[in-house]
């Protein structure tokens, strides 16, 4: 939980989980190619419910890598003398390469990459922030 997945499988994405059917083993009797889909059950229905309006919240918010982004510059742009808007911007930016992309991420990237060099250039976050990442 506390590292990078380097496959990009961080965060949340704006694309939607494919649905899947849960499969059962099937009986011995039953044709072998045939699956059974099991319903959910009704105790589930109220945790699927709250979960579902959680997931649109977050898709409402956009792909992971250019909320962040976004949050950093805002926050950078308020808060310009506090010590953690340095390492802010470098995280945002860093989440532009292992999070889930769309045709915003690198605008958003090379803002946040930007700022951290114009504000920050002599900083340990500014020397790990080498690159700005397009998508």
């Amino acid at each position: 939980m506390d590292e990078v997945d380097s496959y990009r499988d961080n965060y949340w994405c704006t694309q939607p989980p494919i649905p899947q059917a849960i499969p059962m083993a099937t009986d011995v009797s039953e044709d072998a190619n045939k699956k059974k889909t099991v319903a959910v059950p009704d105790f589930l229905k109220a945790s699927q419910t709250v979960g579902a309006r959680q997931f649109a919240a977050l898709q409402a918010l956009g792909t992971a890598p250019n909320y962040l982004c976004k949050m950093a510059i805002e926050w950078t742009e308020k808060n310009p003398n506090d010590p953690r808007s340095p390492e802010a911007l470098h995280l945002a930016v860093r989440s532009t390469r292992f999070g889930c992309t769309d045709k915003e991420t690198g605008r958003w990237s090379k803002a946040a990459f930007d700022l951290l060099h114009k504000k920050y250039p002599n900083t340990k976050w500014a020397n790990a922030t080498k690159y700005w990442f397009n998508g």
